[in-house]
């Protein structure tokens, strides 16, 4: 667990180094863009050594290690790997590092850190209000180390993220076709993404949003029978219909994820007026959260929903800020903290409770995995 607070503290400290002060309003005034982008680099730089260090940390990372190990030590092909496994992107990028730097796993993981967190920083650093407090959710929520067991995922929820603030809700069309094909080409759920991510663009008070959002809510009690219908319309598709028996017969998830996400979703519609007078597109960043809470439900029938829910609660990194920005000067700051402090504790409680199989963290000279 050490090594988690670890970087949530260098995080805070060097983060809170790029922003100069706060104006009258309370929006983060930065330091000359220069030095800003070399602090985030320094940022990157960290969360990808906590990366690449990890060795066989996880539940599902012995089985990506022992994955790149063999490509190297038993000359698979590329066409073999394309023939014979799902999600072709990540095959071609493993393919490639694992020859390029001979099946070293800590280089290839280092590489693939930065193809993870960079996207997500990179959207922080247009998008947000408050870098520094984007950067401490990102991490205290463990959406930053969700890829630790999720690898494939994590590089997928990476480009939908980007996809979504940086081409989807700019209407740039075709970059957004260029991120969600990347998307996809790591991990097949972001397929599934599209909709939901179309869905949110809709006004929140519409009466096809709530509607949408209603049949959501109520499909929770039932989804199980429901998502293998689902899946099925993919019969076409191996890489979305290999993840049908995995999602059925998982078990369920605890409900203090669930409620933790409610409540920014909760804070943000009962503060939804004042969030709005600042903040025109804040529909679509609670429509998001929304999505995130209802897909935290289902996982409480079967935990694999919680490796959905993090394509959705990702966009707390943009809307967190927003909607502490919208009480007034005196209280932001305190707020602020607050969120920060209950953040930690839900990251704390679930490392503690070995919820996402991430801790304890077994650094990779100790578990032999190089």
């Amino acid at each position: 667990m050490f090594p988690y607070i670890i970087d949530v503290a260098l995080t805070a400290w060097i983060s809170s180094a790029i922003v100069n002060r706060y104006d009258y309003n309370g929006i983060a005034q930065y330091q000359n863009r220069r030095k800003k982008i070399m602090l985030l680099g320094l940022i990157l730089f960290i969360w990808v050594l906590l990366f690449a260090f990890r060795g066989k940390t996880g539940s599902d990372t012995a089985g990506y290690y022992g994955g790149y190990k063999t490509i190297y030590n038993d000359s698979l092909s590329l066409d073999f790997l394309l023939n014979n496994y799902r999600d072709k992107l990540y095959q071609v990028v493993v393919w490639v590092l694992s020859n390029t730097f001979h099946g070293s796993w800590f280089w290839g993981s280092f590489v693939v850190g930065i193809i993870i967190y960079f996207p997500v920083l990179y959207v922080i650093e247009k998008k947000s209000l408050d870098v520094n407090f984007s950067c401490l959710i990102y991490l205290s929520t463990l959406l930053a180390f969700f890829c630790f067991n999720g690898l494939r995922q994590g590089l997928s929820i990476s480009f939908t993220f980007v996809a979504y603030y940086c081409a989807l809700r700019e209407k740039k069309y075709i970059r957004y076709a260029i991120f969600m094909a990347i998307a996809y080409g790591f991990h097949a759920a972001a397929l599934l993404i599209i909709p939901f991510h179309l869905i949110s663009l809709k006004k929140l008070k519409s009466i096809s949003t709530i509607i949408l959002l209603l049949v959501a809510f109520v499909m929770s009690f039932f989804l199980i029978n429901v998502w293998g219908d689902v899946i099925g319309f993919f019969k076409g598709d191996n890489l979305v219909s290999d993840y049908k028996d995995v999602f059925v017969n998982a078990h369920g998830s605890s409900i203090i994820r669930a409620l933790f996400w409610a409540i920014p979703s909760i804070v943000a519609i009962f503060n939804y007026s004042r969030i709005k007078k600042h903040f025109s597109d804040i529909d679509h960043d609670i429509i998001m959260g929304i999505f995130g809470v209802v897909f935290m439900i289902y996982s409480m029938q079967s935990v694999s929903f919680s490796q959905m829910a993090p394509y959705f609660t990702i966009t707390s990194v943009i809307m967190f800020p927003k909607i502490v920005f919208s009480f007034d000067s005196e209280r932001r700051k305190n707020i602020k903290v607050l969120t920060i402090i209950v953040c930690l504790g839900y990251m704390l409680f679930l490392l503690w409770n070995g919820d996402l199989g991430i801790n304890p963290y077994i650094p990779m000279w100790e578990s032999g995995a190089y």
